[in-house]
């Protein structure tokens, strides 16, 4: 009774977002961020209080990188008041940066409030697919960052934004919330998990919050851990596994063997920066619903994009079937035609679906850490420098078979690797990975330790050949993260394995 008297409150109270006027609702959205930002030295740079249309302000606000608006973020940081957002800030976000350096993001008070009512929304969507859902009466599982990062120097404290979305979700889920504070701000993993298994113990959980990497790892240690009678209870209950930050693609059939079914998820489309968009599995096919009510979109022609021309930006309305784009955001967190470093491909016009395709600087994302090619490319260098020598071809590869996700890379021969042998070199390479990228040094304790393939050149040119047309112009690829192309990579290199 009760699940059915706070479905039907959550649903009237949340309206499903209207598929028509979606360029209304877009300038509706901005205007709303503009209002705050016209209070800030950003906002009185461009003169947005005098913007009433989209074609006005695209006129006034360029696109900005991650590094225009960093000064500004680091000024706030250290206590100035009103340069991207009109208030104090309390709360920051540790960002390993998609598009480049890592990044500490303004979390006003209000851009957590805007979280929470998408948040909500995705929520009512589901309750709506799933009318007979008992969620807000069970237990919401928080396997996510923490809150407790520290304080930046002007004295706000310093999070993951998984970490403040958890402890700041929706009330209907946070009076249900799991595990405790102290719990979710552990930085210990193999603590936090325990901690968090003694916690969950003999309750019905509905739902878990989680990057899929987390999630698997955490459900394998709940089945060795517990009884099997126990631990199949306990996913039998669990209706939705509510992911982000990381396709959960890579993970879906471990997820099944974990949950014995089909993984029923709902994955947030989400960054440091906020919600985007959402899907549920079932129509994961069809692309994101973008919450285009609320954040307000450009896109970028990623051919233009990478010419360097960011002048034209594209509205959602704009966007052709078939064509990819860079994604340019005005979240409400005080940034301005914001660039985040995805690529969008719009599915459809008419329902509006866009999907999620990759990167403009192409990356290795398995637990959340964004290791770019230029970070793989100088952890090599370094491992040069250090044995005095050069060495041919190198690729990296997700390694998902051990259970914990990690790195493969894979060298051509060559005397000095193999003298070092496999785990001297595997150690080193993950030493040199950290000091090149702060994701793998940030998120070290959810990712394996790496492996090492030495292939033979003729090897890997026949693999390369076989993915080609042209490989007398073909280069290897830095990263190869596509599943039957990893696959396809190991036969070749490792035949009879």
């Amino acid at each position: 009774m009760l699940s059915r008297v706070l479905n039907a409150f959550l649903t009237r109270l949340v309206a499903p977002p209207s598929p028509v006027d979606v360029e209304e609702q877009q300038l509706q959205a901005l205007l709303q961020h503009l209002r705050r930002s016209s209070r800030t030295e950003l906002g009185r740079k461009y003169r947005v209080h005098e913007v009433r249309s989209i074609a006005d302000y695209q006129a006034r606000v360029p696109v900005h990188h991650p590094d225009d608006l960093a000064p500004l973020w680091k000024r706030e940081g250290e206590g100035e008041v009103g340069l991207t957002v009109p208030e104090r800030l309390e709360l920051f976000a540790a960002s390993t940066g998609t598009t480049g350096s890592p990044k500490r993001l303004p979390v006003p008070r209000s851009f957590l409030a805007a979280n929470r009512r998408r948040e909500a929304q995705v929520l009512a969507e589901f309750i709506r697919a799933n009318p007979g859902t008992r969620l807000l009466t069970k237990k919401t599982l928080a396997v996510t960052g923490g809150t407790d990062l520290g304080a930046l120097p002007g004295g706000a404290r310093l999070g993951t934004i998984s970490g403040w979305m958890s402890v700041q979700t929706p009330w209907l889920l946070r009076r249900n919330l799991v595990p405790d504070r102290g719990t979710i701000d552990c930085h210990d993993w193999e603590e936090k998990k325990r901690r968090t298994a003694e916690q969950i113990r003999g309750l019905e959980v509905g739902i878990l919050l989680a990057l899929p990497p987390a999630a698997v790892d955490f459900l394998h240690t709940l089945r060795r851990a517990w009884p099997q009678g126990e631990y199949t209870a306990f996913v039998r209950n669990l209706e939705v596994l509510c992911l982000s930050g990381v396709k959960y693609r890579l993970y879906r059939e471990e997820l099944a063997d974990l949950l014995g079914r089909p993984p029923p998820v709902a994955e947030l489309y989400s960054a440091s920066e906020g919600i985007f968009g959402w899907y549920f599995s079932s129509e994961e096919d069809a692309g994101l619903h973008l919450l285009h009510d609320s954040i307000f979109f450009e896109l970028v022609d990623l051919d233009e994009y990478h010419r360097g021309n960011l002048g034209r930006r594209h509205l959602l309305t704009q966007a052709k079937p078939g064509r990819r784009y860079a994604v340019v955001v005005t979240p409400g967190n005080g940034a301005l035609s914001y660039l985040i470093g995805d690529v969008l491909e719009c599915a459809s016009l008419s329902p509006m679906r866009f999907k999620l395709v990759g990167r403009t600087t192409m990356s290795l994302n398995l637990v959340g850490e964004k290791v770019s090619i230029d970070a793989i490319e100088a952890s090599v260098g370094r491992l040069s420098v250090e044995l005095g020598t050069s060495f041919g071809e190198f690729l990296v590869a997700p390694n998902l078979r051990a259970g914990t996700p990690g790195y493969l890379w894979v060298f051509e021969e060559h005397p000095a690797l193999r003298s070092m042998g496999h785990e001297q070199l595997a150690g080193r390479l993950d030493e040199h990975l950290r000091g090149c990228a702060i994701g793998y040094e940030f998120y070290k304790e959810q990712l394996a330790r790496s492996e090492v393939v030495l292939a033979d050149r003729a090897a890997l040119r026949t693999w390369l050949a076989r993915r080609s047309a042209d490989t007398c112009h073909a280069k290897v690829p830095r990263i190869v993260d596509r599943e039957e192309a990893v696959a396809e990579l190991l036969a070749a290199v490792r035949p009879g394995r």
